[in-house]
């Protein structure tokens, strides 16, 4: 299972530092309701395209003492099965459903901004998709903050992209408050 595990600023940060080794193990075990401390199990590498490169970054494992279930802690930057991060899909997005562009030239921008050559139409298209099939469990997390009242009334996409840039600039910790409130990381396939 994945945990959405720490708030880090970026993925540069993550690996200087070595920011996986000094991870507090988190309470609490997801499959089973375990309350205790969750134990420190291993590490793996995983790819993710950043600075027009693919880069491999260790990721945490733990393991419950209960019933032997091993969890991934994935810092918030990262999409649990996207090689893209966070800020990549959030930034296509925002293109799309604010600004207005269509997925060729979001494609383009999105070249120039994060140095990435080998982002295509489809990758853009497919981060659309997966957005728009998931706008319900979106609306519903921001239904949970008084903040967000006003905007419940509209479901549009160009919404609830501009909620999530909002609740990024506010609070930063967008993902793993996502995680932490709907008990599935952002972008789950539903």
């Amino acid at each position: 299972m994945i945990i959405i595990a720490f708030p880090i600023k970026n993925i540069h940060e993550y690996i200087e530092n070595k920011s996986y080794l000094y991870i507090d193990t988190p309470s609490g075990c997801p499959n089973c309701n375990y309350n205790g401390k969750l134990h420190r199990h291993g590490y793996y590498c995983r790819g993710v395209f950043i600075d027009n490169n693919c880069i491999d970054i260790t990721i945490a494992r733990v393991i419950c003492p209960v019933c032997h279930k091993t969890h991934a802690l994935i810092p918030d930057f990262l999409v649990p099965y996207f090689i893209y991060p966070l800020s990549v899909i959030l930034t296509s997005l925002k293109k799309i459903f604010i600004d207005g562009h269509g997925t060729t030239y979001v494609a383009d921008e999105i070249i120039k901004e994060f140095n990435l050559s080998f982002v295509k139409q489809q990758n853009i298209s497919y981060f659309k998709m997966r957005f728009l099939s998931i706008m319900n469990y979106i609306h519903s997390f921001f239904a949970n903050f008084q903040e967000y009242i006003e905007t419940m009334n509209s479901l549009s996409p160009k919404t609830l992209i501009s909620n999530i840039y909002k609740y990024t600039k506010e609070k930063v910790k967008f993902n793993l408050h996502y995680f932490d409130l709907m008990k599935v990381h952002f972008f789950k396939k539903v």
